[in-house]
């Protein structure tokens, strides 16, 4: 959380939940407060995800619910909140949709946001006046972001299990009969091979959020 005094305005945003799983979301209150006797009006002039605008010209997946706050002696304190949903929408609109790629979108992944998972991401927000405020919010798998909410063990474990389940009923593959040991053993043969495809394809074409050079591994901050 940033809290910044401009003036006679402090201003501070807070992001809740701090860990949001894919589809989900998380909303950004910013809460202002008059230290005199006066009126301020604040306009919000931007806000960034990550380090790329989402809004005023960004996806519907980013909602504020107002645009100005006005402060004065009989109204001291106010706030306003920006709301952020980790879909599909928004994934298409940060990372760029690839029509040329249709291998990726029809067989591998229908967009990229599985690649916002597992990294943590600033969300800036502009005033004017010169005000900023800015925080952190996480983005996890599902089965992930289950077992902490839950105070998980081995996050990364679940991780790495949830992408293999989702990469294989993506591809269809269904193993069917426990007194089958050659259709399980070709089975897995081509799930293997799959899926070292989808690796490959993904360490190829896939792009990933932009951690920065500061050694902080927070995308946009």
């Amino acid at each position: 959380m940033e809290v910044k005094p401009t003036s006679n305005v402090i201003a501070s945003m807070e992001c809740e939940p701090a860990v949001v799983a894919l589809d989900g979301s998380t909303t950004c209150t910013v809460n202002f407060e008059l230290e005199s006797a006066d009126t301020v009006k604040l306009n919000l002039i931007g806000v960034d995800f990550g380090g790329k605008n989402v809004w005023p010209n960004g996806p519907s997946s980013v909602m504020v619910n107002k645009q100005a706050v006005t402060l004065t002696p009989t109204n001291m304190k106010d706030d306003l909140t920006i709301t952020i949903t980790i879909n599909d929408e928004l994934a298409n609109y940060y990372f760029g949709e690839r029509p040329w790629d249709p291998v990726d979108r029809y067989m591998f992944h229908e967009t990229y946001k599985s690649r916002f998972a597992g990294y943590s991401y600033l969300v800036k927000a502009d005033f004017s006046g010169g005000i900023t405020v800015s925080d952190v919010f996480s983005v996890r798998k599902q089965a992930e972001f289950d077992k902490i909410v839950e105070g998980g063990k081995n996050a990364k474990a679940i991780v790495s299990e949830a992408a293999r389940t989702s990469r294989v009923a993506k591809k269809g593959l269904i193993i069917l009969g426990k007194n089958a040991p050659k259709l399980v053993s070709r089975g897995w043969l081509i799930v293997n091979i799959l899926l070292l495809g989808a690796d490959i394809h993904d360490w190829f074409f896939a792009p990933a959020p932009n951690t920065g050079d500061d050694g902080n591994n927070i995308v946009g901050g």
